[in-house]
């Protein structure tokens, strides 16, 4: 039994959450790191973004592409490879 407060492991969910590592590693590689932008992010506004229905291509280039020179943008491992392919490149994921 699980702690109180705590989840008992879902291993569709842990496989998952691997998938989309191995899927976004070399992706990841590439990324520029956090200490690259020292300086150059104080005062932007932060966008998280993660996979959901609402992270479709339109949105992607529409929203986020034009946000991305005026914000941060982090996104979660799920959404590296969406964001990618419309060539919008986050400035961390994790």
């Amino acid at each position: 039994m699980a702690e109180q407060g705590l989840t008992a492991p879902n291993p569709a969910a842990e496989e998952k959450r691997a998938t989309n590592k191995r899927t976004n590693a070399e992706a990841m590689a590439a990324m520029p790191s956090l200490k690259d932008h020292v300086g150059t992010l104080a005062g932007l506004p932060c966008i998280v973004v993660a996979s959901g229905p609402s992270l479709t291509p339109e949105f992607i280039t529409e929203q986020l592409g034009p946000a991305s020179h005026k914000a941060v943008i982090f996104a979660c491992l799920s959404a590296v490879a969406p964001l990618l392919k419309q060539d919008v490149v986050p400035h961390a994921a994790a």
